[in-house]
């Protein structure tokens, strides 16, 4: 996904941390009011994790980025997927990832990119196919998360993660 596509999609977006989903990528975007230049140097040269957890009805990524980004959690409700995404869980690509970092007006000041493994990403893709044919609604997802929040600190999600990937 474009720069500009980006800024639109993030145009009156509150500041926060959530995954989108464009055409085999997953997009982890951190919207914030303020970016310091050592954080935007840091999310360009240092050391990424990403942690895909599935937990009962509950997917979710964990992101981290060295001197940048703490740990942090970005729910995935496949019950809220839509067709393209659902599509693409049949095709034997690899999954792509990009994390944007945007300010306060949606301008995007840093994008980074990388994918996921052909392993990692069948084993994802296995697993939310899966969670289509479950019986839970938004709701329950939305009570899972909330509980699993309660209960654990992004970084405790790490130990639980079906896979985590580093990329420098």
């Amino acid at each position: 996904m474009n720069m500009e596509e980006i800024s639109k999609k993030l145009a009156g977006s509150p500041d926060g941390i959530w995954v989108d989903y464009n055409r085999g990528t997953f997009l982890f975007i951190v919207k914030d009011r303020v970016w310091q230049k050592d954080e935007l140097h840091s999310a360009a040269h240092r050391e990424v994790t990403v942690s895909f957890v599935s937990k009962g009805i509950l997917d979710l990524f964990v992101l981290t980025i060295d001197d940048c980004l703490e740990p942090s959690d970005m729910p995935l409700c496949m019950k809220e997927a839509d067709a393209g995404m659902i599509a693409s869980m049949n095709e034997t690509s690899q999954f792509r990832w990009q994390i944007v970092l945007a300010d306060e007006h949606s301008r995007v000041l840093l994008s980074r990119e990388g994918s996921f493994s052909a392993h990692d990403s069948a084993a994802m893709k296995k697993i939310l196919l899966d969670r289509l044919n479950q019986d839970y609604s938004t709701e329950d997802f939305d009570h899972a998360y909330e509980k699993n929040a309660a209960r654990y600190e992004p970084y405790m999600l790490e130990e639980q993660a079906v896979f985590t990937e580093r990329s420098k």
